[in-house]
């Protein structure tokens, strides 16, 4: 029950059957591992010499139900690109809710589609 522990679910609010279903954290652990795991952190530098800052943005993709919206909303709320501010302005902090092929759109399909707002990006 750890991880609906940390979630603030107490196991009083679970019957037997829904507790049943659930299951134990070694197999959570085993079929996610134990701590999150970011993809790309190796070749940070390859993007690294960005030129302009203010032409810079970040966005996000991921899986269906994998903590994109909630991502977003963090990068959105606590994060800004501050060249690109003071070039476009206060609106304009360089954090998009997705990246321009689509925000659960495979990765494979990012040079030939775009979303309708991302058009010309």
């Amino acid at each position: 029950f750890e991880i609906l522990e940390q979630a603030g679910i107490e196991k009083k609010y679970l019957n037997r059957q829904i507790r049943a279903k659930l299951p134990t954290w070694a197999r959570v652990v085993e079929l996610y591992g134990d701590h999150p795991i970011i993809v790309g952190l190796d070749r940070c530098q390859d993007f690294n010499p960005q030129p302009d800052k203010s032409l810079a943005f970040f966005g996000i993709a991921g899986f269906f139900n994998s903590g994109t919206n909630l991502l977003a909303e963090l990068l959105i709320q606590n994060c800004q690109i501050t060249e690109r501010m003071d070039k476009f302005g206060e609106a304009q902090k360089g954090m998009r809710w997705q990246v321009p092929w689509g925000k659960h759109t495979p990765v494979k399909f990012r040079e030939g589609h775009v979303t309708t707002t991302d058009k010309d990006v």
